[in-house]
């Protein structure tokens, strides 16, 4: 609303961050866990005096450098020119609400560099006690790092208090906190072990790569340990509506619940593989093998977290398209485009109406949608006609509670429709002119109410309406959706169809 937006509408903004985002908070995430295998299999090496444990440690340290010092800050940095760009309102309004929060992630940030720098660089040039409290020092610097980072996520999906208070302790400690701090902690102890796993299957054989893998196998083991218990008590702090989406209610939910599920399966399924077969079977592709599966697992839980505060980015306090929660009723009662900064238009007239909708389009839809490869919005419009387009735009809410009701007045929405339409059919339609076959009940059925219900008597329109027997009646409910159910779209078709469709509703409830 008050910035401009990176509008790549073949793409889709929620792709460009999920491809960013997934592959740093992997690689952020292997970043903490392995800054404790490094410690603690380097002291393993000391206290078993077995040099090639040492030397493992040491040519581990090298990659492990590069990758969480340079292309986790890469990508760090990717995510939040991406962010930035797709959703402006959002991002600035973390960074000044946990701008104490960032300033002391950054001073951890440092200390991390400094410390795995210095881990690296001095392997054998210092006492072993000094090195192991560097590589100490390096890895609460980096879990300190998550536990702010996650505070923020956390918060997005349950600022609790804080929607009251605004106090950065409220917002710091919100309600799926510390339930979501222990389920990241564990998953970066098994992102530690699986990638330990890979290197010893790779470079090591005989009995000093059955050595490893167990010892690494055991990393996996107790990681797994923590890590499904905590996650049922992140899962019991997640908000009602994200419950409901996991249950069902949101597809995008249901399918990552299911990719979360086979791929945690599967790893298990290679963690018992590992321990029931013979080490010498266990090699280097069946590691990789395992590696991935957490890595999707991974992806398709961070799916699971953003898909779970929609229509929000900041749970009950900004919608996706950036518009605060104390703000809607106010713009929806002026004008969309009025109130934002980034606008080529602001009167909408015959002339420029396709082109205001492509406008509104960018500013209400694009934070969740596309016209290209991810939720593509015009493939479920194809065999729409303009009416009915209209009609949906103003039921959002009532097709979906992961989707925010429609924030422009009655011009705009005519825009948007129009601007849809143009999009699929390359043209707009001919004026409508009304005859019979437009009050047809099927048609009528198949226009206003097949969207959210079914021509069966176990529908709740069917169960609900069981005892008005009057088309008086009915017509008076349909009159009144909106106040009856708060889901619900108020009827936007001619008294003409309104009663067509009464008549109707009760022909074909007293066939069932």
């Amino acid at each position: 609303m008050n910035y401009p937006v990176w509008y790549l509408p073949l793409i889709g903004g929620p792709l460009i961050i999920a491809f960013v985002a997934i592959i740093h908070v992997v690689v952020s995430h292997f970043a903490v866990g392995g800054g404790l295998w490094l410690v603690l299999t380097e002291k393993k090496g000391y206290r078993e005096n077995k040099d090639y444990i040492v030397d493992y440690v040491k040519k581990h340290a090298k990659f492990f450098l590069l990758l969480t010092m340079v292309f986790s800050a890469l990508t760090g940095v990717g995510i939040w020119f991406t962010i930035a760009l797709i959703h402006p309102d959002a991002t600035s309004h973390l960074i000044h609400t946990f701008v104490f929060g960032w300033a002391i992630e950054w001073v951890l940030f440092v200390i991390e560099i400094v410390a795995a720098f210095l881990y690296f660089y001095n392997f054998g040039k210092i006492s072993k006690k000094l090195h192991l409290l560097i590589g100490w020092i390096y890895f609460i610097a980096a879990w300190g790092s998550l536990l702010v980072i996650n505070a923020i996520l956390a918060f997005m999906l349950t600022p609790g208090k804080w929607i009251a208070t605004q106090n950065f302790w409220d917002g710091i400690l919100n309600p799926s906190y510390l339930s979501s701090t222990a389920f990241r902690t564990f998953l970066c102890f098994a992102l530690a072990g699986s990638y330990g796993l890979m290197t010893a299957t790779r470079k090591f054989k005989g009995e000093q790569k059955d050595e490893l893998v167990k010892y690494n196998g055991k990393w996996i083991f107790w990681s797994l340990a923590g890590l499904i218990p905590s996650a049922f008590w992140y899962y019991s702090t997640f908000p009602k509506q994200a419950m409901e989406g996991l249950a069902g209610s949101s597809a995008i939910m249901v399918s990552s619940l299911w990719h979360l599920i086979i791929s945690l399966g599967l790893f298990i399924l290679f963690l018992i593989l590992l321990y029931l077969w013979k080490t010498k079977r266990f090699g280097f592709k069946s590691s990789i093998a395992m590696f991935l599966t957490i890595f999707v697992f991974f992806g398709a839980f961070e799916f699971i977290r953003e898909a779970g505060r929609k229509p929000y980015i900041i749970k009950d306090y900004m919608y996706s398209t950036g518009i605060r929660v104390a703000d809607f009723d106010r713009i929806k009662d002026q004008s969309i485009l009025q109130n934002s900064k980034w606008t080529e238009i602001k009167e909408i007239t015959p002339d420029n109406a396709v082109k205001a909708g492509g406008e509104i389009f960018r500013i209400q839809c694009y934070a969740c949608h596309s016209l290209g490869i991810k939720n593509n919005i015009n493939k479920k419009m194809v065999d729409w006609d303009l009416k009915k387009i209209r009609r949906i735009i103003g039921s959002l809410k009532g097709i979906t509670p992961f989707m925010t009701e429609f924030a422009g007045n009655e011009v705009e929405k005519d825009a948007l429709a129009k601007w849809f339409y143009w999009e699929i059919h390359g043209e707009l339609p001919q004026e409508e002119v009304e005859q019979g076959g437009a009050l047809d009940g099927p048609a009528l059925f198949e226009s206003f109410c097949s969207d959210c219900h079914e021509n069966s008597p176990d529908d709740p329109l069917f169960l609900n309406t069981s005892d008005v027997i009057e088309i008086d009646g009915m017509m008076d409910i349909l009159s009144r959706l909106n106040e009856l159910n708060e889901d619900m779209p108020p009827f936007e078709g001619s008294e003409e169809e309104k009663k067509a469709l009464a008549e109707y509703i009760i022909k074909s409830r007293s066939k069932k």
